[in-house]
């Protein structure tokens, strides 16, 4: 069995390490430790299963009683990013708690009380524009006598992506719509708007084909809030 040696190293470190110095512990004076391991590049710290961690080989694993985590090579976490190992971003944290998919596919989730994420765009001006990204739940008090609604960024070709449009009059009434030319509707018929003021309507629109085509769907009209 090879010989152990502890020794100081410069200044007040201390080292334990084996007699060819393949691996070793560093205990620094400023408060750092620095474990090297030898040829195999595992350290391995705990005896059973419930308490092991076991950092090298390539994989981090962590062992519990009741639990196992365990990150392989396939996982990669650089600055605010999380990549697998084709380098291929699979999350994205802003700093702020947000977490950005980067329409990647979240499967088989099961979701509790969640939220979507609303766009109040205040009054309206007669060249309106409604961009899916900065939310699905868009809120707009009509200002003018006519307001042109355009859709911007839905999401790509094959997946579906829906949003709702909550339309109030302003103190005047009477304000109509009009729809983007992409947008179907029912009997080919758009709705009429409620004319009086401060009269609430509601409308749902979806597409799979990236915007080419949006259906259109009076979800109320004339809302009593």
């Amino acid at each position: 069995m090879a010989d152990r040696i502890v020794k100081p190293d410069t200044g007040n470190d201390l080292v334990i390490q084996n007699d060819d110095a393949s691996a070793k512990i560093e205990i620094n004076e400023d408060g750092t430790i620095v474990i090297t391991p030898g040829t195999s590049t595992s350290i391995v710290l705990g005896s059973d299963a419930g308490d092991d961690l076991n950092i090298g080989s390539g994989k981090l694993l962590v062992e519990g009683d009741t639990s196992l985590v365990s990150i392989t090579g396939d996982f990669k976490v650089g600055g605010n990013n999380i990549e697998d190992s084709g380098g291929v971003v699979a999350l994205t944290f802003d700093g702020s708690g947000n977490t950005n998919l980067s329409d990647k596919i979240l499967q088989r989730p099961t979701i509790k009380d969640y939220a979507e994420t609303g766009n109040a765009l205040g009054n309206t001006v007669a060249d309106q524009p409604i961009d899916i990204t900065d939310g699905n739940v868009i809120t707009a008090t009509l200002n003018v006598a006519t307001t042109t609604f355009t859709f911007s960024n839905p999401s790509a070709t094959g997946s579906g992506c829906s949003f709702t449009l909550i339309l109030t009059q302003d103190g005047s009434g009477s304000r109509t719509v009009t729809w983007p030319g992409s947008v179907k509707w029912a009997s080919a018929t758009a709705p009429t708007l409620s004319s009086g003021a401060a009269d609430v309507d509601i409308f749902a629109f979806i597409t799979v084909d990236e915007g080419t085509t949006w259906f259109g769907f009076t979800a109320g009209l004339d809302m009593d809030i």
